[in-house]
């Protein structure tokens, strides 16, 4: 039995010579949520859309965050002959006490900061046509602004049954068998303030009135038509809540809760993780093991989806065309809604995984291995706007008839509503190579060499996919894939002075060198630039552009200042005719060649070394004297080429990165 809690804090000094007060500056506006405020005197935010002026940040801190665990476990073993039978069982309650999940794109000029966010326009109306002069005058295009943090203290549980089978069938041949099932709880919230969009309850015939100049919502809508598909969990508010939730306290969020569980994502009890291993001696200095298993995964938390953040949840709230000196002084404008999410039936993560290696000792203490591993990742997550307009909709930002895309998309009173979905995957191969000299007359090395690949569609659990009717083109190389490793440790006792004269051997010999070398192969990169040819209402996210030629590497670094106008390329942007490698897709359509991350960077290597002495000063007393060296030779490693394709240095390396590091050190052990 076991327990543990982290906590992460993250504070805010205003100081008193005002660097964070906003009273210092003679700022005083009323806020739009008076009660609540962390720091109440904090300073505002400013965004300044394509200005070369420097922008406020009053930062979304202070914060907090804790994550108590509570772990048993419990293990049985029986050995019956030639099997070691195991039985045990495992639980864990986890959960986080999470107040930093403000939602900022939740409305336009959306803030993370709870004194608020002023946004200035060049085309305010009644401004002056330039948006600092704006800020001159005291003209807002937009001002958000956060109300109380949502508090929200999400608890999940895992249960885990599992037997193995240790079997010695002959003096060479051992196998180990076993079975693990996991049931793994979805998050609730001890307090219920927890809120998703729900695609199969929203109604179309309920949706609200957009006004398709400006995207916002018109008339006068009624709360069930504004949360139309969002839901919060549950038969109601628990008692622990309290009256502690905004949404609690307001008394009319109510028609959200389901009915039904404080959980919204589905339940699996058919995870069963078969386990197999073995090892075969054939003699006594070579070996074969291998082995095969299925991993679930213990979803936690994602540090990027929310659902206590979302409205109504957390208060929040954005003004438009206002004035500074009182922000609510202009009726507040319902903006459509922006939605974290997750996909009601997710699928539990897992991996295959399975290897198989061969091991000899060759002699001279020295043993050499060769081997295989693979791993298929399964039901792997990503996030995508389920709210996305249909393919062709609105080429670079060009809507049929001029309208606004929130007039046009399918869940109407919604902007973005990014869902995670666990339907990723991934494949790893690699074959591996080994061999190691136990230290011994004082030598020892270890040489290991790796040559392997790894592919997904979608590397990370917040991986966006552009299409969120279509995936296909976005199998391709892993970002962190490197298909050649090769890594070299090695530790040499220097022989000189070992012995004979006292002196000597006390002050120059008995030293020792070591070093490493570490060699990898570049990561993966794709071509590409955010703009919408697609039409999909994205912003900030990669569409591909089309390869019409092999891309030619070249492997030349650009002279810096020259970058733009120099033929030092690292891939040639045009083939030997002239013609462009690279071209934008056609509007109103994705690019689906594979060609994410499916070209690759240059390749680095590192060598440091460190030698150094032990003295020993009395018989348990010993004093070790240290230099050290990092990158050692002083090689110069590339940074990875341009692959900005409007960019007058696409294609070209202009930086690097490497410097010797050196440092002298003294360690006393007792």
């Amino acid at each position: 039995m076991a327990g543990s809690a982290d906590h992460v804090a993250t504070g805010l000094w205003v100081g008193p010579e005002g660097s964070f007060a906003r009273s210092a500056y003679g700022i005083n506006y009323p806020y739009l949520f008076p009660n609540g405020k962390d720091i109440s005197d904090k300073i505002p935010s400013t965004a300044w859309p394509n200005s070369p002026f420097v922008t406020l940040n009053g930062s979304p801190y202070p914060s907090h965050s804790a994550g108590p665990i509570e772990q048993f476990s419990d293990n049985i073993t029986h050995v019956q002959g030639q099997h070691t039978l195991k039985f045990g069982y495992y639980f864990e309650k986890s959960g986080e006490n999470d107040d930093d999940q403000i939602v900022i794109g939740s409305t336009p000029g959306g803030t993370n900061n709870q004194a608020g966010q002023f946004s200035f326009s060049d085309s305010t109306p009644g401004g002056t046509g330039l948006a600092f002069a704006n800020a001159a005058v005291g003209k807002f295009a937009t001002y958000a602004e956060v109300g109380a943090r949502s508090f929200t203290p999400y608890r999940n549980h895992d249960n885990e049954i599992w037997g193995q089978d240790s079997w010695k069938v002959t003096s060479k041949l051992r196998l180990d068998i076993g079975l693990r099932w996991s049931l793994t709880s979805p998050y609730s919230s001890l307090w219920g303030n927890i809120a998703y969009f729900d695609p199969s309850v929203y109604n179309p015939a309920s949706a609200v009135s957009i006004n398709p100049a400006t995207g916002n919502l018109s008339g006068t809508p009624t709360l069930q038509q504004i949360y139309n598909g969002m839901v919060i969990p549950g038969m109601g508010w628990p008692g622990a809540a309290g009256n502690r939730p905004a949404a609690e306290v307001a008394g009319i969020y109510n028609f959200l809760f389901t009915g039904g569980k404080n959980t919204y994502t589905q339940e699996h009890y058919a995870d069963f993780s078969p386990r197999v291993g073995l090892a075969y001696a054939f003699t006594s200095k070579s070996v074969f093991r291998g082995g095969f298993g299925r991993f679930y995964d213990h979803t936690g938390v994602s540090d990027g989806l929310f659902p206590g953040g979302n409205s109504p949840i957390q208060q929040q709230a954005s003004v438009a065309n206002g004035n500074v000196d009182n922000p609510g002084g202009t009726s507040a404008t319902l903006f459509p809604l922006y939605i974290l999410s997750y996909a009601k039936y997710n699928p539990t993560p897992y991996s295959l995984q399975w290897n198989g290696t061969y091991q000899r000792e060759v002699g001279f203490g020295t043993v050499v291995s060769v081997g295989y591993v693979g791993h298929r990742g399964v039901n792997l997550p990503y996030e995508q706007n389920i709210n996305q307009l249909p393919v062709g909709t609105c080429p670079q930002g060009a809507c049929p008839g001029g309208v606004s895309p929130n007039s046009l998309v399918p869940f109407k009173g919604y902007s973005t509503i990014l869902q995670n979905t666990n339907l990723g995957g991934s494949m790893y191969h690699s074959a591996q190579f080994q061999v190691t000299h136990r230290f011994s007359k004082g030598l020892g090395f270890n040489a290991a060499y790796t040559y392997g690949k790894s592919d997904d569609n979608g590397t990370s659990y917040q991986t966006f996919q552009p299409n969120a009717y279509d995936n296909s083109f976005m199998w391709g190389p892993s970002t962190f894939d490197r298909r050649e490793v090769w890594q070299i440790t090695s530790v040499y006792a220097l022989p000189f002075f070992r012995d004979g004269n006292r002196f000597l051997k006390s002050t120059i010999g008995g030293w020792t060198v070591s070093g490493i070398y570490v060699y990898q192969s570049g990561t993966p990169f794709a071509i590409g630039t955010t703009t919408d040819y697609a039409g999909v209402n994205s912003t900030g996210v990669t569409q591909y552009w089309v390869q019409n030629a092999p891309i030619v590497y070249s492997d030349q670094y650009s002279q810096g200042s020259n970058a733009a106008t120099d033929s030092n390329y690292y891939f040639q942007p045009k083939t030997s005719s002239g013609a462009a490698v690279f071209s934008p897709p056609a509007n109103g359509t994705f690019n689906t060649q594979r060609v994410r991350d499916i070209y690759y960077g240059p390749g680095s290597w590192n060598f440091n070394s460190a030698i150094y002495k032990d003295f020993r000063l009395k018989e348990k007393v010993k004093f070790q004297l240290r230099w050290e060296q990092y990158d050692t030779l002083n090689h110069p490693n590339w940074n990875g080429p341009n692959t900005s394709p409007t960019s007058s240095a696409f294609g070209k390396i202009t930086g690097k990165s490497g410097n010797r590091d050196m440092q002298i050190a003294g360690r006393i052990t007792f």
